[in-house]
């Protein structure tokens, strides 16, 4: 079980370096962005990997007393939170960018982080929900096939990367694009596991849900 997690943490990590090293060649101002950006991106990851490991210790608990509606039931809580971030913190971008950057004295990198960060922070419910279905996956002692998706989100990001960056010159704005691809990737094989092919133990769906403070 711990291979697969292991694999997990590598590639976030591994992405976020080839980024910088593509990005690179962007100059010096763009390299200084994504200073910011990454480390505040990563926080982002985190709410929804940390919510899915929340949930994962309570799921977990509930299987081994047999309560398998509670499991499903903690689940769906999870999703909603998450949902509920993934509306909260695209708006709070659009009104905090500009007041943070002026508090951190970063003024100059404004419209090249807003470039940058734009796309992730706008779609970032698929970053938070593949985060989210990996850690539940693992409440099921499913790690390896979720690696297997986390890998193909981030393979894809690192492919595009620089495609998107200097063959289509979308420059800084391609590198954001190209992380936002890389969840849609995962979020979308996460879907089709949970919703298509639904051959997992917990089950997320409306009718596993009932309001429990």
């Amino acid at each position: 079980m711990s291979i697969p997690i292991i694999v997990i943490l590598f590639l976030h990590t591994f992405y976020s370096v080839v980024d910088a090293i593509w990005i690179a060649g962007l100059g010096q101002s763009a390299i200084i962005t994504v200073g910011y950006v990454l480390n505040l991106y990563y926080i982002l990851q985190k709410l929804g990997e940390g919510i899915g490991r929340s949930c994962n210790v309570m799921i977990s608990t509930s299987f081994g007393a047999n309560e398998y509606d509670r499991a499903n039931n903690i689940a769906c809580h999870g999703l909603f939170i998450i949902l509920i971030l993934a509306v909260l913190i695209p708006v709070m971008f659009i009104l905090l960018i500009k007041p943070v950057c002026s508090i951190a004295h970063i003024e100059q990198y404004t419209n090249l982080i807003a470039s940058y960060f734009l796309i992730p922070v706008i779609f970032i419910v698929f970053t938070l929900l593949s985060n989210y279905f990996s850690a539940i996956l693992g409440s099921e002692g499913d790690t390896k096939r979720a690696s297997y998706i986390v890998m193909a989100g981030s393979i894809v990001n690192i492919v595009l990367d620089p495609i998107l960056i200097y063959k289509c010159n979308f420059g800084i704005f391609g590198a954001g694009l190209a992380t936002a691809l890389g969840c849609l990737v995962s979020f979308l094989l996460f879907y089709y596991l949970y919703y298509v092919k639904a051959d997992v133990v917990v089950k997320l769906s409306r009718q596993n849900f009932t309001y429990d403070r």
